[in-house]
């Protein structure tokens, strides 16, 4: 059955997590949506009619749009020739059931996303000797770098990933719109954003997610079992591969749209990496190819990061002996999709010792101003390798004039998904 009460999904055993994200209140071009009980049978169902069929009345289960937006789907009821019914996703079939469509819409859950924190439903792009894989179970948000044979981003939850997420204030509330989902409470738990777009065309791939309130959903009237969505905005991103052939390098615009301004500052994107990597540099990437400086002993775990901000900043997490790399260049000079500066975090012994998987760093591209109402893009390079090479790519990407986030290069056209 369908249910809006945490407590009453707690009550009623393992649920099937969110089907659909709908209105919680009676907003322009929605219908509201009710759930109905027949005790003869003990069925319940959802309807657009209040006493359908004789049925009793609950409640109303929210309000659902009644035309169809980017990332929307029909919502609809199940039901079997013994009219027993059940709830249904577009695409979702269950033996002995046929869908009943309502002509109403919601922001979809992805699919039949099992009970686990680490689902995944990826598309992949390879070029330049680095793979990339972005999961469509969270929301797009960047799942996998995978270079030389090994996997650089941590995923220990949705709020880890490569991801951009933004936060605001209503109403005494604070807000954090998060592009993987909702990373709040019970790891069991957690739901991605849903995905409007994901899709390659040569080694470009491109995404969008409606997002999810990722850490305060109680603070919205929702909770972990029923988070809170923010259907006005819209988070994705451009990733370039193999930018300007200089193999694992990726030009990396995250994009932003919201309907109202925001003085917060914000990670665009936040690089989470996994915990083998364990020092930590600053480069002054513009000044004459200047030694990275070391940082990792003004770091403390989950204390306050190290601040990189130089004109155009480097900054890089690296393994014990420099074998393993990766980095973040952000041209942090004035202009437009540009950011302030680049943020260092060391999250390395939280549960444990630097291999286990809640292990983890942070490299953090901050946005130099808030949001404006409408759209906004930022610019940064990624990149792996060894220390030396990690250095020496962001040198070449500044030494080409590359720097301002509208440089040329890049790959060609190609296939869709």
């Amino acid at each position: 059955m369908s249910s809006i009460s945490s407590t009453e999904i707690e009550d009623y055993g393992p649920p099937d997590l969110a089907t659909f994200y709908i209105s919680a209140n009676n907003i322009a071009d929605t219908q509201v949506l009710y759930r109905l009980y027949y005790a003869t049978n003990y069925d319940h169902m959802d309807s657009t009619t209040a006493g359908e069929s004789g049925y009793s009345t609950d409640g109303p289960l929210g309000y659902a749009w009644t035309s169809a937006a980017d990332g929307m789907a029909e919502i609809g009821r199940g039901v079997n020739s013994s009219s027993i019914h059940m709830p249904l996703q577009t695409g979702e079939t269950v033996a002995g059931f046929s869908l009943e469509n309502f002509g109403l819409y919601g922001y979809q859950r992805y699919g039949t996303e099992s009970l686990t924190a680490v689902a995944e439903d990826l598309l992949s792009l390879s070029d330049g000797g680095v793979t990339i894989a972005s999961n469509r179970v969270t929301g797009g948000a960047l799942w996998n770098w995978t270079w030389n044979g090994t996997q650089f981003i941590n995923h220990h939850d949705y709020g880890r990933e490569i991801q951009t997420g933004f936060s605001s204030s209503y109403s005494g509330q604070t807000s954090a719109p998060t592009e993987a989902g909702c990373a709040a409470g019970d790891p069991t738990y957690y739901q991605g954003s849903p995905l409007v777009s994901l899709s390659n065309s040569g080694d470009v791939q491109t995404s969008e997610a409606v997002p999810l309130e990722g850490v305060n959903p109680d603070g919205w009237g929702g909770g972990q079992l029923n988070p809170v969505i923010w259907p006005a905005s819209r988070i994705g991103k451009s990733i370039n591969i193999n930018w300007n052939g200089l193999g694992p390098v990726a030009k990396y615009t995250a994009t932003i749209y919201t309907d109202a301004a925001t003085s917060n500052v914000t990670g665009a994107p936040d690089v989470y990496l996994n915990g083998f990597l364990t020092r930590f540099y600053a480069v002054d990437v513009a000044n004459a190819h200047n030694s990275p400086t070391e940082v990792t002993s003004s770091l403390t775990y989950a204390g306050s990061p190290v601040v990189v901000d130089y004109a155009y900043t480097g900054a890089i997490a690296a393994n014990s002996d420099g074998s393993l790399a990766f980095g973040v260049y952000a041209p942090t000079a004035s202009g437009a999709g540009k950011l302030g500066c680049v943020e260092i975090y060391d999250f390395l012994t939280e549960g444990g010792t630097s291999g286990c998987s809640n292990s983890c760093v942070a490299l953090v591209p901050i946005t130099s101003t808030g949001l404006a109402s409408g759209s906004n893009s930022y610019v940064s390079w990624l990149m792996s390798g060894t220390l030396t090479q990690v250095e020496n790519y962001m040198w070449d990407i500044y030494d080409g004039g590359l720097n301002d986030g509208n440089g040329g290069g890049g790959g060609g056209g190609g296939g869709g998904e």
